[in-house]
């Protein structure tokens, strides 16, 4: 990739970025909820709120 298209992918995100304020409810360990908008947090992969753990064996 050239380093101006680099520059230009890197400012298009940031541009993107929007700020929210306000109290937020957590989801699950990786989803906020605020306003009635869910946010994904970049980075963290988290068991959903359902998502049983198991054993390789499949038991609990």
């Amino acid at each position: 990739m050239r380093p101006l298209t680099l520059v230009l992918s890197l400012l298009s995100s940031l541009v993107l970025a929007e700020t929210l304020t306000g109290v937020a409810s957590v989801v699950d360990g990786d989803t906020l909820e605020t306003h009635g908008e869910r946010i994904r947090l970049h980075g963290i992969d988290a068991p959903e709120s359902a998502q049983r753990c198991r054993k390789p064996d499949g038991s609990p």
